[in-house]
């Protein structure tokens, strides 16, 4: 991040760490590669090559910060509101088909939040970009502390269950 963003950050006591991975099939991609010159590459050879689809997506997830902090106080763009919105409502009707395959059961109380950010994203495109962040946020945490205060009996059970091995 520029040293404006960075100085902000630490000026309001804000400690910030992001972990990053490689991009899609990066990783495997880049070991076939090493595998066609070497076919049983040096580990430490293998290690520096991979490292550069983590320092990739380190490098354009600070350019992405930078370009959002940058603009907090203006609205998402189309692709801004889609990706926050779409995409934890994708990553929500993931778990709950990945539930429904597994158990047969509906998760339906992530179905809920998952439509709510759906339709929340022509909001993100008219309000600023930290009201949508906040929104988002908030809808996730409510899930959270739902599913804390559904499931609290099943998790001491398995707690307890776990304790008496």
């Amino acid at each position: 991040l520029d040293g404006d963003i960075d100085a902000g950050f630490n000026s309001r006591g804000y400690r910030v760490l992001a972990v990053v991975s490689a991009l899609g099939r990066t990783t495997d991609k880049l070991i076939a590669q090493a595998k066609e010159y070497c076919p049983e590459p040096d580990p430490a050879h293998l290690a520096s090559l991979l490292a550069i689809g983590e320092s990739t997506s380190a490098a354009l997830v600070a350019l992405a910060l930078e370009h959002v902090l940058s603009h907090v106080d203006e609205p998402l763009d189309s692709v801004a509101s889609v990706a926050l919105g779409g995409g934890l409502a994708l990553f929500l009707f993931g778990q709950v088909a990945f539930k429904l395959r597994m158990t047969g059961l509906l998760a339906r109380q992530r179905v809920v939040p998952a439509l709510v950010l759906v339709l929340a994203i022509p909001l993100f495109r008219v309000v600023d970009g930290w009201v949508s962040l906040v929104v988002a946020g908030a809808v996730r945490w409510l899930l959270i502390a739902w599913e804390l205060r559904q499931y609290r009996d099943v998790r001491a059970a398995i707690r307890g269950w776990e304790s008496s091995r």
